[in-house]
């Protein structure tokens, strides 16, 4: 009951409604009997080796389970501003961590600015917290268009990402901070620690540990010439893992071993069915039209 799929149904984890997880965990474990998940699907995409290892543990094939990291495009390449803040980005909610992030900045100097873009449901309770506390480095610039995140990204000195839950799929504030050149500190936590290398492209701390999150911080302003460094790195993690051309460089090459390895494929077929050579391509080289398959 502890780690099994109907212990969402004692707590009504679809849609708040424990006949409604009923019928959900009973169609699960129906189809786990009949072999559903390892016998009718070719491979899994999932965006992090993080999820991967959880839908392992799941109990789903490894060799089923590739990983085909998330994209930001178009690239909005990297800043060459002054980087004088540090920048929150996500929505105002307990489980991003913001208390850990204003705690933490009640520790450190009034000369390091923190803007906070979102808005949720803590947004009022944070804005009071940081009155009282006396921070008036701390900005609230509420939501903001896609191109204004990535012109406060190319400003800022470091991203934060302070949750204290497991951000499972791949949160994209961390691609776009590395597409922009911007260093990230992160919760040691879930994905997030799988995609920031520490002392590579940004830190991680431990989550809810303000006095933690402060120290780490406070080395991002007093190792200028590290966080250069950083920032290129940041920006190479990007080049290499998470452009559009990379991402549909693995989604083909998915398409391709689920294709090859189909019993269904014509026995003839002497080639890979996805180059160029192959008979299932058209004049000259061109694609053939989608068909199912």
């Amino acid at each position: 009951m502890d780690h099994g799929i109907w212990r969402g149904v004692r707590y009504g984890c679809y849609r708040g409604s424990r006949p409604a997880t009923a019928v959900v965990a009973a169609m699960l474990a129906t189809h786990r009997l009949l072999g559903t998940w390892s016998r009718l699907i070719d491979y899994y995409l999932v965006p992090t080796q993080f999820a991967r290892r959880k839908f392992i543990a799941g109990g789903l094939p490894p060799d089923k389970i590739l990983v085909k990291p998330n994209f930001v495009h178009p690239d909005p390449g990297v800043g060459n501003g002054d980087r004088s803040y540090a920048l929150f980005v996500g929505r105002l909610s307990p489980e991003k961590g913001l208390q850990t992030l204003l705690a933490a900045w009640a520790l450190l100097p009034a000369s390091i600015p923190l803007h906070i873009v979102g808005d949720g449901p803590l947004r009022a309770e944070l804005e009071e917290y940081a009155r009282q506390h006396g921070l008036s480095s701390v900005r609230f610039l509420g939501s903001l268009p896609w191109d204004e995140v990535m012109a406060a990204m190319k400003k800022a000195r470091c991203v934060i990402l302070p949750s204290e839950c497991y951000e499972g799929a791949l949160p994209l504030t961390v691609v776009e901070a590395f597409a922009t050149g911007t260093p990230v500190i992160v919760s040691k936590l879930g994905a997030m620690q799988d995609l920031i290398s520490d002392g590579c492209m940004g830190f991680h701390f431990t989550p809810g540990d303000a006095q933690d999150l402060a120290s780490k911080v406070g080395r991002v302003w007093k190792q200028p010439a590290e966080m250069t460094e950083m920032s290129k790195q940041a920006r190479r993690e990007y080049e290499a893992n998470y452009t559009a051309a990379s991402s549909c460089r693995v989604l083909l090459e998915t398409y391709r071993r689920a294709i090859w390895n189909n019993k269904a494929r014509p026995a003839d077929v002497a080639v890979d069915p996805l180059s160029p050579a192959s008979p299932a391509w058209g004049i000259e080289g061109q694609p053939p039209k989608a068909r199912r398959i």
